[in-house]
Parts: C-alpha cells; sequence; structure tokens
C-alpha cells in the first residue's frame, strides 16, 4: 500500500514538473518531470522501490540514447541543415541594415541633386 501510495505521488509530482515546465518553457524541468512520472509509474505497476525504478529507467533511457546516437548516425547524410531561428533574425536584421544603408544613401544622393538643381536654376535666372 504504501509503495502505490508513493507511486501515485511521484507520478502527480512528476506531471506537475510538466506542467510547470510548460508554463515556464523550461525544457529540462519538463523533462525531468515525464522522468519522474515514469519512474513513478515503473513503481506503481511493477512495484519497484524508488532506487530499483531509477536505475530501470536510467537503463532504458541510455539504451534509448545509444540507438537513437546509432540511428542518427545511419540517416546523417540525408539531414538536411536548417539555419536556427536566430540565425535567420540575424541574417534578416543584416538585410534590413544594408538596405536601409541603400536607401539612405540613394535619399542623400537623391537630396544632394535636388539641391545642386535649385541652385542651378536660382543662378541663371
Amino acid at each position: 500500500m504504501n509503495r502505490t501510495m508513493n507511486a501515485k505521488i511521484r507520478q502527480a509530482r512528476g506531471v506537475l514538473r510538466q506542467q510547470l515546465g510548460r508554463l515556464t518553457d523550461d525544457q529540462v524541468a519538463q523533462l525531468q518531470g515525464t522522468v519522474e512520472a515514469f519512474i513513478g509509474q515503473l513503481q506503481e505497476k511493477y512495484g519497484y522501490t524508488r532506487s530499483e525504478a531509477s536505475e530501470m529507467a536510467r537503463d532504458l533511457f541510455e539504451q534509448y540514447a545509444h540507438s537513437l546516437k546509432e540511428s542518427v548516425r545511419d540517416h546523417l547524410p540525408e539531414i538536411e541543415i536548417h539555419p536556427s531561428r536566430a540565425q535567420r533574425r540575424r541574417r534578416r536584421a543584416t538585410w534590413i541594415r544594408r538596405t536601409l544603408t541603400v536607401l539612405g544613401v540613394a535619399v542623400a544622393a537623391l537630396f544632394v541633386v535636388r539641391q545642386f538643381q535649385g541652385n542651378g536654376q536660382s543662378q541663371e535666372s
């Protein structure tokens, strides 16, 4: 009874941590909540102690990480590299600065040309 209650408390705490992670955009807290809820489910379903369930979860995650590395390594040439959001923003900002610089030079040139034309007309009169 006590193990089942502890498992349910651990699951609830994990779900709360997940939700908090989602609300605050904290991916680490969200992942910790997922792991904690998973450990609670292992405890409840199989009757493991906390340390046994934690060790089992760690082993499962290590196996998954290893298989994921193998899969990524096998498919790496197929993966297209997309620029990150920050890189796109920097490129856009650079483009905007350059465009504004060109426009500023064009407006200044137009102003000089109009001033020159205005001075030339007033001197001819």
